[in-house]
C-alpha cells in the first residue's frame, strides 16, 4: 500500500453524518465516501475495496431492513482485513459489545465513535490510522531524504552547576 491514499467506506443512513465522517477523513488525507443503503455498501466492498469501514450500529428503514451487526457479519464472511471503526448513538456499553462482537468474528475493530459525533476524537482516530498505514521501509526513508522531508535539530545537554555545555544530541525529525 506504499504511496497508496487509504480508502475509507461509510455506512450510515443519516446522510450528513456520513458527509461529516468523509471530510474529516478527507482532511486526514484519506479517499473517502459515504453510502446509505446496503446495497451500494456492498457494491462498494466490491468494487474499490476499502482499507476502512466506518459502520453505524443502528441503520434506519433506508438501508434496507439491516443493522451494524448484520454488516459485520457480511464483512466477516467476506474476509474483510481492513480495519473498522464502530459508530452509534447508543451508549458506550453497546459500542463495547459490538467491539466485541466484531473482534469474535475475526475483524479488526480499530475504534468506535459515539454520536453526537466528537470531531476532535474521529481526527485523532483517522490520524491513527494514516499513520499506521504508512509503513516506514528504506525505499520510503530514502524518499523523505531526497524530497528534503526530514529536519535536523541539535538539542543541548548542559549541567546545571556549574551551567556548561556538555554536549549537543542530534535529532533528526521527520
Amino acid at each position: 500500500m506504499e504511496g497508496e491514499t487509504m480508502r475509507v467506506l461509510v455506512l450510515d443512513d443519516e446522510a450528513a453524518i456520513g458527509r461529516l465522517v468523509v471530510r474529516i477523513a478527507t482532511m486526514s488525507g484519506m479517499d473517502a465516501i459515504a453510502v446509505t443503503d446496503a446495497a451500494a455498501f456492498e457494491q462498494r466492498l466490491l468494487t474499490a475495496p476499502p482499507q476502512v469501514i466506518v459502520l453505524d450500529l443502528q441503520l434506519g428503514g433506508t438501508v434496507g431492513g439491516t443493522d451494524g451487526v448484520e454488516q459485520m457479519r457480511l464483512l466477516a464472511e467476506r474476509q474483510f482485513t481492513g480495519s473498522l471503526i464502530l459508530m452509534s448513538g447508543f451508549d458506550a456499553r453497546v459500542l463495547a459489545t459490538a467491539s466485541t462482537v466484531g473482534q469474535g468474528l475475526g475483524l479488526k475493530i480499530e475504534g468506535v465513535l459515539e454520536k453526537p459525533l466528537d470531531i476532535v476524537a474521529a481526527k485523532q482516530l483517522f490520524a491513527h490510522l494514516q499513520s499506521k498505514g504508512q509503513s516506514v521501509s528504506a525505499e520510503r526513508l530514502l524518499q523523505a531524504i531526497a524530497s528534503d522531508e526530514l529536519d535536523l535539530d541539535f538539542q543541548p545537554i548542559v549541567t546545571r552547576n556549574p551551567n556548561i555545555l556538555q554536549k549537543l544530541e542530534a535529532l533528526i525529525r521527520w
